[in-house]
């Protein structure tokens, strides 16, 4: 049972001039503090999903940027396999916070019992009002005193500042680590043409536990680890443009919430994982720019697309594409793009051009 707030009046008068009383109660910070566990074990199963990623993506991902990528995805792994421990320490946080209220409270009240004999026996209203003002004095320094005590506390392997305060307009202990987003590049000499290679990874986690007298207590984390990478090449061969581009992403979002008011405690957690690989490629020669893709992906949905006509960039596009996932699924399609200065013809010629290009294709090729 939390500390009753007194109703002696003592306490009712020099509430009139200091009212110090916490607003929150200990008995749901210490459940609190047992959700913030639970949502470790949330988060510990989390790590253990995204290192299974870092094997899938090895396998699916079979170049040496793929292979740095799975690297990262496992480093990530081991950064959410340490959040449970720091959620433990978030949760030790807010039963000192719990521990806190209590002992403020219990302060209170023994000020209260321990001078109410006083101020009953005192003979008038003016007397009163003036022991009264030295008592809620007393009051206040306890009350600060504990907040600044609160105030102290340190975070050790984590990243974070706590300062909570017992004033009664609210409370936040808020906790942030993030390791930091890497982003690297090379560029060289790859098949005759220039080649370039772009990875980026990044990982955090972030919690919060607050308090008001409007919502009680409530907390949340997150934790999220992603890998992204691509590899593109350009150049020449002969009078033939070449181009190519190869994408690739992984990525875990995990999140867990716990709320705890009068009616109880309420605690969710939510892992959300994807991943997607993707390719394309293009080969120019006087004016005709002849492109393909191909991808495959995780997940449910499905498109087709197809179409004929002049493209904001001047040029007359045909092609099209399509998938249907449902699951780990894939899909691909192709661009024909005609520039009608360069290749030297006239506009008419040119849909005309585009026809034959798309029979040829329905025949099976050129």
């Amino acid at each position: 049972m939390p500390v009753a707030e007194p109703t002696d009046p003592l306490y009712v008068a020099a509430k009139g001039w200091y009212d110090g009383w916490p607003k929150d109660n200990e008995d749901a910070a210490w459940q609190l503090g047992l959700a913030w566990a639970q949502t470790g074990e949330k988060m510990a199963a989390a790590g253990a999903t995204l290192g299974q990623v870092g094997q899938t993506v090895t396998t699916a991902w079979a170049d040496p940027a793929g292979a740095a990528a799975a690297g990262k995805v496992r480093e990530h792994a081991q950064q959410v396999a340490g959040l449970p421990d720091k959620l433990q320490t978030v949760g030790m946080l807010v039963n000192t916070y719990a521990t806190a209220l209590m002992n403020t409270k219990n302060a209170i009240v023994q000020t209260i019992q321990a001078n109410s004999p006083l101020y009953a026996a005192l003979p008038n209203d003016q007397l009163k009002s003036a022991f009264a003002m030295n008592v809620s004095t007393s009051i206040r320094t306890t009350v600060e005193k504990e907040a600044g005590e609160l105030q102290k506390v340190k975070v050790q392997g984590l990243n974070a500042s706590a300062k909570p305060s017992i004033a009664k307009d609210g409370k936040e202990i808020s906790y942030k680590g993030e390791a930091n987003l890497e982003k690297a590049t090379g560029q060289g000499q790859v098949l005759g043409g220039t080649g370039s290679w772009e990875l980026t990874t990044g990982a955090n986690a972030q919690a919060s536990a607050g308090a008001n007298t409007e919502k009680g207590l409530y907390a949340k984390a997150e934790a999220g680890a992603g890998v992204s990478g691509n590899l593109a090449l350009t150049g020449t061969a002969g009078p033939v443009g070449l181009g190519g581009k190869l994408d690739g992403f992984y990525g875990l979002k995990g999140s867990a919430g716990g709320y705890a008011g009068l009616q109880g405690v309420q605690g969710k957690a939510d892992v959300l994982l994807g991943g997607k690989v993707s390719a394309r490629g293009q080969a120019s020669y006087g004016g005709v720019t002849v492109g393909g893709y191909v991808e495959g992906s995780a997940g449910i949905g499905g498109k087709a697309e197809w179409g004929l006509g002049k493209g904001e960039d001047g040029k007359y596009h045909f092609g099209g594409g399509g998938n249907l996932t449902v699951g780990p699924g894939g899909g691909g399609g192709f661009d024909i793009a005609v520039d009608p200065a360069e290749f030297g013809k006239s506009v008419d010629k040119v849909e005309d051009d585009l026809g034959n290009f798309g029979k040829r294709l329905a025949d099976g090729g050129f």
